[in-house]
């Protein structure tokens, strides 16, 4: 099957699939990640390699499209209301489901220290490319937006998946050099810094140029996802000589546009919504194509048990990080159901540790396809099911 012919099938397929899957109160995801599962390589094989091979190209560019329309609605003022919360959100409840992978891999599947440490920093990363949409649009239909709940999740699920990528690469590289451990030390909170710190220059220069020459919106969106396609690649040149998150800068710079001038950035948020459009489609059948769904059955049941068991430890990292918040008992719950869905990381580092030849990597990735598998769509029925019984519906111009 030629490449436009597997893009075709995909996007159609999604479509009026999803369409159904809509009407029955059923997340669209859902239906997009098992065409990618079945259409894929490892059951009916007949999506193009071409199409395999750009996979995580795609796969990054549907991200960013997410992310730059989440820093161009995400809300600062309403992230000081919940003040250490937020900061909480971004890291406690990942390091609890990593503690929780530790103690699970000793003592159930017998590995190493750091091999179940290696297990938990893939584990533990939640997958804004479920939790962004879903947040996007309770503010647009005026849920939690008083207290602040979408843009503390959507702020928390972003800063999430950097600390633990940090951590998992430094974890990974501990395997070959005894010195990666204490780079811990430095290169996140180098890293956050520094990204943070481009991403404010980078959004103050595309605001100037923006003025300056008084550019169409449709040009504004261009120039947004070229610079952010331009500095992830720069990130990857980099990366051996200077530890910084592309993702994070460019969070920083929509929302440094945003807060500069708040009508231009809303009408960009909305164009970003109608390019999510496809992005969505891409993005979940993708990840499905890379589900090797015949090692989802290597010891099924214990495995699916462990899975279930590191979330709850991490739901209770949750709890802990809103007890001094001003969230009632239904807001933390749903807070708590929005950290459940992993795709994105998973697919991304799962098959890592067995493309370098450790001897843990085949558990990993079989772990990492469970947890994309059962967590995903749990996590966005959850969400989507629960939003009206648990969140107030405020005033969308608050």
């Amino acid at each position: 099957m030629s490449l436009l012919t597997s893009l075709s099938l995909v996007i159609l397929l999604s479509l009026i699939l999803g369409s159904l899957f809509k009407k029955i109160n059923l997340p669209a995801l859902i239906i997009m990640m098992f065409i990618g599962i079945v259409f894929g390589p490892y059951v009916l094989g007949l999506i193009s390699p071409s199409l395999i091979n750009i996979s995580g190209d795609i796969r990054q560019v549907c991200l960013i499209i997410i992310l730059c329309r989440a820093g161009l609605s995400i809300d600062i003022y309403g992230l000081k209301k919940n003040g250490i919360s937020s900061v909480l959100l971004c890291f406690l409840p990942a390091i609890f489901e990593i503690f929780g992978y530790l103690v699970l891999g000793i003592t159930i599947l017998k590995l190493s220290a750091l091999e179940s440490l290696l297990l938990g920093s893939v584990m533990s990363a939640v997958s804004p490319a479920v939790i962004v949409p879903r947040m996007l649009t309770l503010k647009e239909k005026g849920y939690g937006i008083k207290k602040g709940v979408p843009d503390v999740i959507m702020a928390g699920a972003s800063l999430d998946d950097i600390i633990i990528i940090v951590l998992f690469t430094s974890f990974l590289a501990t395997f070959n050099n005894s010195m990666a451990s204490i780079n811990i030390l430095w290169q996140l909170p180098s890293s956050i810094v520094l990204s943070i710190l481009i991403g404010c220059i980078l959004g103050l220069i595309l605001h100037k140029i923006f003025v300056w020459f008084n550019t169409s919106d449709e040009i504004n969106l261009l120039v947004i996802l070229s610079v952010s396609f331009l500095y992830v690649a720069i990130e990857k040149l980099l990366k051996p000589y200077l530890p910084f998150a592309s993702i994070l800068s460019v969070i920083t710079m929509c929302i440094i546009i945003m807060l500069l001038d708040r009508n231009k950035a809303k009408v960009l948020s909305k164009k970003f919504s109608k390019l999510w459009i496809i992005g969505e489609i891409m993005l979940f059948s993708l990840v499905g194509m890379e589900v090797n769904i015949h090692i989802i059955f290597n010891n099924i049941g214990i495995n699916i048990l462990i899975v279930f068991s590191a979330l709850v430890i991490r739901m209770i990292g949750v709890l802990l990080c809103l007890v001094k918040s001003k969230f009632n008992i239904k807001e933390r719950l749903f807070i708590m159901f929005s950290y459940i869905p992993k795709a994105t990381v998973q697919a991304a580092i799962g098959g890592i540790p067995l493309s370098v030849g450790l001897s843990v990597g085949n558990i990993i990735l079989t772990f990492a396809v469970l947890s994309i598998v059962i967590t995903a769509p749990l996590g966005a029925i959850l969400m989507d099911f629960s939003y009206k019984k648990l969140l107030n519906k405020d005033d969308v111009n608050i």
